[in-house]
């Protein structure tokens, strides 16, 4: 197993992201990269990014640098061909296994129990996402309930039927992420996160995650 971390130059809602201060000098990509080392041997992890100067910091933990094409770094490319584009530069064989780990959710740290259920559910399922479960009264842009029902049939919340938020880390085979443009399969497992994660989008989830961030470390 190899895994790759994408955090590209410029964010349009959170200036600099991946790159600016997180917790003391260190930046998100840092704190990925430092969880990542805690599974995997700096020659099996790879830190993709369409700014060469940023190889300044594989280059200070000893992982590897893929330098991305700045078409897969705009935001007018879909999704698919990003996640294509960047697999396809990792050079390990089809059947190697990629955990595809974002900067951008700093708070989950056990990767260890993440890649011990995937060994241990592979072989019923095709890839493993993480997930975070909840469980929330839904409604669409005209008011209509999706998840409930107004009037006499509302239930209480916790008798909803759970509903799961993608957050930013899943493996599958390179196979199968270039095959199906994707970074999850038709048949994943989904890893239920212990506790709510941030998947950092805005500058107020920036500074939350922060400071949550900081207390972790100081337990």
């Amino acid at each position: 197993m190899v895994a790759v971390i994408p955090a590209k130059e410029k964010s349009s809602r959170v200036p600099n992201k991946n790159w600016r201060p997180f917790f003391g000098s260190k930046c998100l990509v840092e704190i990925k990269i430092e969880q990542l080392l805690d599974v995997l041997p700096a020659k099996d992890i790879y830190l993709s990014c369409d700014d060469a100067s940023k190889k300044e910091i594989s280059d200070k933990y000893g992982i590897n640098f893929l330098l991305r094409n700045s078409i897969l770094a705009s935001d007018n490319t879909s999704w698919s061909e990003v996640v294509t584009g960047i697999i396809s530069q990792v050079p390990v064989e089809a059947d190697e296994e990629i955990l595809w780990a974002e900067a951008t959710s700093p708070l989950f740290q056990n990767y260890k129990n993440f890649i011990e259920i995937w060994f241990a559910k592979k072989n019923q399922h095709d890839s493993i996402a993480a997930v975070n479960e909840f469980r929330e009264f839904l409604m669409n842009a005209n008011g209509k309930p999706l998840n409930f029902k107004f009037g006499k049939e509302h239930c209480p919340s916790q008798e909803l039927e759970p509903m799961y938020s993608m957050d930013s880390f899943f493996i599958m085979t390179k196979y199968n992420m270039l095959h199906l443009n994707y970074m999850i399969g038709n048949q994943p497992y989904l890893y239920i996160i212990p506790e709510k994660s941030i998947e950092i989008d805005t500058m107020s989830e920036f500074m939350l995650a922060q400071k949550i961030y900081e207390e972790q470390v100081n337990e």
